[in-house]
């Protein structure tokens, strides 16, 4: 019973931020998602604190900033990856997997489906399969409403992305 009425609670805790989430304005939805795509990853970045977790960071990303110049790694980052991205991890299997009958009725498989796709699509190493794969829970919500709102889900998500991507960029060559 108490388990059942945990559950329950958790649910209308999660319809509520939904029902928030989806009457906000485009650009506060822009704003909120990129914020939750570095809150979600928290919890994976406190087990590898408390695991100790030394691993190397992405050798491309260092090879991409030491080769090119800020202007186009920035462009790559912020606006190709984004656009590229968004068609092939969002967009296709989101549409695709709609258009099964099994599937139709169960957004939140097809999410996760299209999360998976997004973080083996960043295969590094198994920390940042983790972390895009968490991103990508975020992204592929975020084109499952718009696209329920029939509302530019494409660029919606790609603004997340681009963002996301520019600020994560901006840190990096900053520090």
């Amino acid at each position: 019973m108490l388990s059942e009425n945990i559950t329950k609670s958790f649910r209308k805790k999660i319809s509520s931020i939904h029902n928030w989430l989806i009457n906000l304005s485009p650009i506060k939805f822009v704003f909120c998602m990129t914020v939750s795509s570095y809150l979600i990853l928290f919890p994976l970045i406190l087990v590898l604190v408390l695991i100790e977790y030394t691993g190397d960071f992405n050798e491309e990303s260092i090879d991409l900033f030491n080769n090119e110049g800020v202007i186009l790694v920035i462009l790559f980052t912020a606006v190709l990856a984004p656009l590229v991205e968004t068609a092939v991890y969002q967009m296709f299997p989101v549409r695709c997997l709609r258009k099964t009958n099994f599937l139709k009725e169960r957004p939140m498989i097809i999410i996760l489906i299209s999360a998976v796709f997004f973080g083996f699509g960043h295969t590094y190493n198994i920390i940042r399969v983790i972390e895009t794969t968490l991103i990508g829970i975020i992204l592929a919500y975020s084109y499952h409403i718009y696209l329920e709102k029939n509302f530019y889900p494409f660029w919606i998500v790609t603004s997340i992305h681009g963002l996301r991507n520019l600020i994560t960029t901006i840190l990096f060559i900053v520090s």
